[in-house]
């Protein structure tokens, strides 16, 4: 051919080890087995034994022994024409296949948890390094503003006092008799934190401002509300209207205002291990705060004692009403059980179950068992009928053997390849017509037979509704005779539960109003001061190092936040999370970018994405060889070339083939790659699979190829069928999707398309805009790539470890997720591989 010459300079690829013949690669070593974690292959269940997904199937079986004429179905994305991996259980009967995947490691987990957040400590250090100016200044500012803070704010007394807690009788009164009567124990610490309680309540605030007379005080003037400052700038139209009232003269108002304020500077503290309650108030004056403390002290005792003698007093009464109530309501329902028992002629409550629960058990059993066969009748019905609707044939559990329609399957089968065989002489062949016709014959019988089939099956599951309905009936009927024979005894049972509770509660009571008599007499108090407030002229407030510290804490945030808004004031995408958000798709992997001078490092992490992105499309397709993929874009210069190129490299490395079909309408000079011409390939198929079978990676360029050209289409469809056998998988490039149309049918022949992305470049708007020409053109998107991402200011990045050498600190950082989703992809093909089986 006169383009052997040209392929030998693409042969750059290292050549394919020699592969093991299959008896070999399938026996099973001694000992535990080896995994390989760098290899693609490693990473997927190795599905070499499943049949080529192809509608041009070769005659023969498959290398799994599965029959010729597998069912064909469609994949989970891309051909109509690929197979089901559930209709060939026997591509997952090799054991050493599966023992390929690895154990799951805990280590592993540990490590990819700390290695993700290293690597956000690490962004989050650098990102502040890089903007240290902004953040000095911001600490400059909030240094400023602590000591204006400092000169500003008022200083503060404090006053202290002490109240300790003894209880004894009077907390027995205030607590509640109907906690001693139930018996119930109530905490000490609870009954500290309830004197607490009141001792800061509004109550207690307002009677220390009737006893200090503070209304008259000009320094506790009250500020007026906004609303009533809003109020007064209304009409007088709409002030008459209002829904509440004036309280600027009322002296209730402003004593509730300056209750107000007294509580917010007044605090009480508690500890749950003593009975010492704590109170203290601060205050521009020593004095005022000493005088208001022990008017809290004073008013609080005060109440105390009054609560006490109010709460015992109310016990009392309440207890001898509920005593009255309590016992006529025990005089009427005794009467109801004498009334009863002489009516209805029970005396005693009946303890056997009797024969009617017995009946009513061995009813429900059978009316179970009948709506299990109903549903089992319904579901074989429904099943049947929805794959006959379907074009399908019933299995044959379904219509109940039928021997008559298995017969007809195998004429109908036997005759398709009949069918075939003459056509491949022609459409001219005279036994090409009588061949068809029999075919339509033995399809109109099949389709009668199984009508005939379905008709049984509705007639079976009428009859077992009509046994379900007949039962249902029949248990209704005993319900009711066992309700009516218990209703009686049920009643009685009733009323004797309500008379008996009536005497334990005559009995409770009356032993409550014995103690709520006594507790009334008392006028303890359960609470003494034990140390009153003192004025003290040191200052309490404000405290210097809380006011810096507040002030150089909230410029540092401020400095940080600005920082971060400022490293994140960009219009691409720099994440998986953001790209699958934005896309509504999954994220295939992300693919480092290359330096013009590679280190070993950046190589190694160049070929970890690559083998991660090899195994998501294990994962997304069922074939095993013949795999076509297609790589779009939306704009140019998105690394097209970059990756097809590294996923021959891939596939070649670990023993296949890989053919890359480039119509994206670049030349040789752009992908820096001598390149084959397509129309010579696609002119003589069966020339180009000789003169390249011994080729790992074999690269096609059609600069000029046009979509519009049906011709063209179809000649490269029929090329792609044919040459598919021979590639483990087959790359096509296409031009970029918002610039030109001739991905679409592409996309028609392709078993997988991944749409790429550059990192933190291409736009969001651009992104969206390629992804709504696929809905409008029913493409459908099994993933998405983002290339040329900078593992250094990668956000999503975790470092390797603590003890990473020198070459892993870079590659590192983005090493953690790629490894992370590769041992994703593996627990999903292990899990699809035993659930497939």
């Amino acid at each position: 051919m006169p383009w052997r010459k040209t392929a030998q300079a693409t042969a750059s690829p290292p050549m394919p080890r020699p592969r093991p013949p299959t008896a070999q690669r399938n026996a099973r070593p001694h000992g535990p087995p080896r995994i390989r974690p760098t290899s693609t292959r490693a990473l997927c269940f190795d599905n070499r034994s499943a049949p080529r997904a192809s509608s041009d199937r070769v005659p023969g079986p498959t290398a799994s022994g599965a029959p010729e004429g597998a069912t064909d179905a469609k994949p989970p994305c891309g051909r109509a024409e690929a197979l089901r991996l559930e209709d060939h259980p026997t591509a997952f009967n090799d054991e050493d296949d599966m023992n390929q995947l690895p154990r799951f490691d805990p280590h592993l987990r540990e490590t990819s948890v700390r290695d993700h957040y290293d690597g956000v400590a690490q962004s989050a250090i650098k990102m502040i390094l890089r903007r240290r100016r902004l953040i000095g200044v911001a600490l400059v500012v909030g240094f400023v503003m602590g000591i204006a803070g400092l000169i500003l704010i008022k200083k503060t007394y404090t006053a202290d006092a002490l109240i300790q807690l003894t209880f004894s009788r009077d907390e027995q009164t205030r607590t509640g008799s109907s906690a001693q009567s139930t018996g119930t124990a109530v905490e000490a610490s609870a009954l500290v934190e309830s004197e607490a309680r009141l001792l800061r309540s509004r109550a207690v605030a307002r009677r220390v401002v009737a006893r200090l007379n503070l209304a008259a005080d000009p320094e506790f003037a009250p500020a007026t509300p906004f609303i009533l400052r809003f109020e007064s700038w209304l009409p007088d139209n709409l002030r008459t209207i209002r829904p509440w009232q004036t309280p600027s003269s009322d002296q209730t108002f402003r004593e509730d205002l300056i209750a107000h304020a007294l509580l917010q500077g007044l605090s009480v503290t508690n500890d749950i291990r003593s009975y010492i309650i704590g109170v203290s108030y601060a205050s521009a004056d020593p004095e005022r705060s000493a005088k208001i403390v022990n008017a809290f002290l004073d008013e609080y005792i005060s109440n105390n004692m009054e609560t006490g003698v109010r709460a015992a007093q109310r016990t009392s009464d309440w207890v001898a009403s509920q005593i009255r109530q309590t016992r006529a309501s025990l005089d009427i329902a005794e009467s109801a059980v004498n009334a009863y028992r002489r009516q209805s002629g029970f005396l005693e409550l009946s303890t056997d179950g009797g024969m009617p629960q017995q009946q009513l058990q061995n009813l429900s059993a059978r009316l179970d068992a009948a709506t299990a066969l109903r549903l089992a009748e319904e579901a074989r019905v429904a099943h049947a009928k929805e794959v006959f609707v379907a074009g399908g044939v019933p299995s044959a559990e379904d219509l109940a053997g039928a021997p008559v329609i298995r017969e007809l399957l195998e004429n109908r089968e036997k005759q398709r390849r009949e069918l075939a065989e003459l056509a491949l002489n022609g459409p001219k062949h005279p036994g090409l017509s009588r061949a068809r016709s029999a075919l339509d014959d033995t399809e109109t019988r099949l389709h009668a037979e199984i009508e005939g089939a379905i008709k049984e099956l509705d007639g079976r599951l009428r009859s077992a509704a009509d046994a379900e309905a007949a039962l249902a009936a029949h248990i209704r009927q005993t319900k009711d005779t066992a309700i009516d024979s218990k209703k009686r005894e049920t009643q009685l049972k009733s009323l004797q539960l309500d008379a008996t509770s009536l005497r334990d509660r005559l009995k409770v009571l009356t032993e409550s109003y014995a103690q709520a008599i006594a507790a009334a007499g008392l006028a303890s108090t359960s609470a003494q001061v034990v140390m009153r407030a003192e004025a003290i002229p040191l200052p309490s407030g404000p405290n210097p190092v809380v006011i810096f510290a507040v002030a150089m804490l909230g410029a540092t945030a401020i400095g940080i936040g600005g920082a971060y808004l400022l490293e994140n004031r960009h219009d691409g995408l720099r994440s998986e999370a953001e790209l699958s958000a934005e896309t509504q798709t999954p994220c295939l992997g992300m693919i480092p970018n290359q330096p013009k001078r590679p280190k070993p490092s950046d190589k190694r992490l160049f070929e970890e994405a690559i083998r991660f992105l090899a195994a998501s499309i294990d994962v997304q397709t069922a074939a095993a060889f013949g795999r076509v993929l297609l790589i779009t874009s939306s704009v140019a210069k998105e690394g097209k070339s970059d990756v097809g190129r590294a996923l021959a490299t891939e596939a070649a490395r670990n023993g296949g083939r890989a053919l890359i079909v480039d119509v994206a309408s670049r030349s040789t000079e752009e992908t820096g790659t001598l390149s084959l011409p397509l129309d010579a390939a696609v002119s003589d198929p069966d020339a180009f699979l000789r003169d390249f079978a011994d080729d790992p990676v074999v690269r096609l360029a059609a600069p000029r190829w046009i979509a519009s050209d049906d011709l063209t289409c179809m000649r490269l469809a029929a090329f792609i069928e044919r040459v598919r056998s021979s590639f483990e998988i087959i790359i096509l490039e296409a031009p970029p999707v918002l610039q030109s149309l001739d991905f679409l049918p592409l996309a028609r022949l392709a078993d997988l398309v991944v749409h790429l992305a550059r990192w933190g470049t291409t736009p969001r708007e651009t992104i969206a805009a390629a992804f709504k020409r696929f809905d409008s053109l029913s493409v459908r998107v099994c993933g998405t790539l983002m290339t040329h991402v900078d593992p250094a200011t990668n956000q999503s990045a975790g470092r390797r470890g603590r003890g990473a050498s020198s070459w892993d600190r870079r590659d590192s950082a983005a090493k953690g997720p790629f490894l992370g989703s590769i041992r994703s992809a593996m627990k999903r093909t292990r899990a699809s591989q035993l659930l497939k089986h």
